[in-house]
């Protein structure tokens, strides 16, 4: 997954979002997408979430490793 799709999924602004910011994106996107919100809803809705709560962890994980990478400092290429 490349830079600009995770940043997009994780609706995070800046091109190098510390650890922090990165966190907190996650846990914002992950709660308005989480599967569990949506138990009542269609099953085409149910499965249109779980996609997305499955983009969402995906994203998280490229972006965990970046910043790891680079020491929990801003992201960079």
């Amino acid at each position: 997954m490349d830079r600009q799709t995770v940043l997009r999924i994780l609706e995070i602004e800046t091109e190098h979002p510390t650890k922090n910011a990165a966190r907190e994106a996650y846990i914002r996107q992950i709660k308005k997408n989480h599967p569990n919100h949506f138990f009542r809803a269609s099953t085409q809705t149910q499965k249109i979430t779980e996609s997305n709560a499955k983009l969402i962890n995906e994203a998280r994980e490229t972006l965990v490793e970046w910043v790891s990478f680079n020491d929990g400092s801003p992201m960079n290429d």
